[in-house]
């Protein structure tokens, strides 16, 4: 995901990818990387993943991303 990315002007498609998401039981990941990046932020961020559960999601995971052991957790505590 680029850093800059929004996805507010794609709104439509995004509220159908989660509605999919709800309706066949899989989670919404929070990947805790983003804060190791330019981005600064996780990925998603706060914003969709409060629509995500507007929406009735429930299921959420915490993933660090990580591709060296000292990456591993990074950012988890935070992302909860």
């Amino acid at each position: 995901m680029l850093p800059d990315w929004d996805w507010r002007p794609h709104y439509g498609r995004v509220r159908k990818i989660l509605e999919g998401l709800i309706r066949r039981g899989m989670a919404l990941e929070i990947n805790s990387s983003g804060w190791r990046q330019p981005a600064g932020r996780p990925y998603p961020d706060l914003e969709l993943v409060k629509l995500y559960r507007e929406l009735g999601g429930e299921i959420i995971t915490i993933g660090s991303d990580a591709h060296r052991c000292e990456e591993l957790a990074a950012g988890v505590q935070q992302a909860l």
